[in-house]
Order: C-alpha cells, then structure tokens, then sequence
C-alpha cells in the first residue's frame, strides 16, 4: 500500500510567473539604496516631465525625444528615451558646493545604446563662458570621453557605439576622475576642479539640444558621494540579470 504524505508548499500567482524571481523594482531598489540627489527613471510613456524618483527635482524633456523606447534593463519593463535632432532632457539647474575646492565626491550614471558613427553626447552640465562645464560624450571612434571646459579630460576606448546596452558610472572623488563601464573599471586622471551650478542636462551638450545623443538613454542618476566598485558592480549585475 502507498502512503502519500500531505505536503505543504506555496504556489506563486500568476504575476510572479510571468516576472520571474526578478520583480521590476529591483534595480530602481539598488539605485535608491545608495541615495542619489536625483535619479531619473526616463520611462515616462508621453508628456514632457522627466520625474525624478528622489522628488528633489523634475526634468522636462525638450525638442520631442521619443519616449516610450524599448529600456535598456533586461528583466525590467520600465521604457527609455531615444534621444536625435536636438532633443534633451534638461533637469534645471541641479548640484553642487561651489565652495569645496573642488573636494565634494560625485558619481553619475546612465545605461546607453546607439550605433552613431559621430561625436554625440550624453550627459553633462552646461553654463555659458564657464571652464568648468563638463560632458560625456561618445565619440565618432566609438570611446566614452570626459570633457571640461570643452578640453579632452579622460577616455575610455570602445568601441561602445555597437549597438548594445552599456552601464557607465563615472566619478568624481580622491582628486581623481574615473570611469567604469559595465561594471569594469576602465580608466582615471587626476582632477580638482569644482562643480558649478548649472544646468544638468540628459542626452545632449546644451539645454537647447545641442549635440543631441544618437540613440537611447535610460535610467539616469546623480549622487553626491562615490559608489564603491562594489556598489557599481551590483547596479550593473542587477541591470543585466539573465533570471
């Protein structure tokens, strides 16, 4: 005679089958946890607000980037932006202690996609006749490139522009800037200069557009502190979590 024995166990509902273990939250947990000053999620289906999930201060999308385009995390559902014919996500005036000598740490961060063959930024603030403006910008050669003051800073070589999503943290901390893109550190130089407040802009050189990004942006933050490799690693990890 078999015996059967009564088993307890607990059945997921249907949500959590079709999301898998990963729940959309996670990333945005991740970022959160390490507490940005502004965090831009950039999924915003329509409309002209840029929400900053901090609540310190929304964007406003200008020139008619296309919102709604594919995200670039793989288990997350939330949009992103392509950026193109100078449109930008211009966040106002945001940052920074302009009176630290230039020793206040910052990380910034975004996840990109593009297979431009030209010079096409990313990130940066803008002021005019201000030597400390800053941007990232990818190349014509494919490289991640950190500029000041419109003078060549840093480079990463890529090629990056191939096509593919990549996560880029760079940061400001110790005297140095340094880059790391997809969770691998790339390259550092030395840098003291001080922040000035000014405009942060997504996806293009200038408030107006100028320079707009050719392709796709997607989960912007700031932090006025450093994000240890460690830190990085698990953004990255989580963004790219097969399961």
């Amino acid at each position: 005679m078999t015996i059967l024995k009564h088993i307890d166990f607990e059945v997921p509902d249907w949500g959590e089958l079709a999301q898998g273990p990963q729940t959309r939250l996670a990333y945005r947990d991740e970022v959160m946890a390490d507490n940005p000053i502004r965090y831009w999620r950039l999924g915003e289906p329509s409309g002209i607000t840029a929400v900053d999930e901090t609540g310190n201060g929304n964007g406003q999308y200008k020139n008619n980037p296309t919102l709604g385009a594919a995200g670039l995390l793989t288990l997350d559902p939330d949009t992103a932006v392509q950026f193109g014919s100078f449109s930008v996500m211009d966040s106002g005036t945001v940052l920074v202690k302009t009176d630290d000598g230039g020793a206040q740490a910052y990380t910034f961060e975004c996840w990109f996609k593009s297979s431009a063959s030209s010079n096409t930024s990313l990130m940066g603030q803008f002021k005019a006749n201000d030597g400390n403006r800053w941007l990232l910008r990818l190349t014509t050669g494919g490289a991640i490139q950190y500029r000041l003051g419109g003078t060549a800073m840093l480079l990463a070589p890529g090629p990056f522009n191939d096509g593919v999503s990549h996560h880029l943290a760079v940061i400001k901390a110790f005297g140095l800037i340094s880059m790391w893109i997809d969770g691998v550190f790339k390259t550092d130089t030395d840098n003291l200069h001080v922040f000035s407040d000014a405009n942060f802009v997504v996806g293009a050189t200038r408030t107006a557009g100028t320079g707009s990004f050719d392709g796709v942006i997607d989960e912007a933050a700031v932090y006025e502190s450093f994000l240890s490799s460690s830190r990085i690693t698990a953004h990255f990890d989580v963004g790219t979590a097969a399961v």
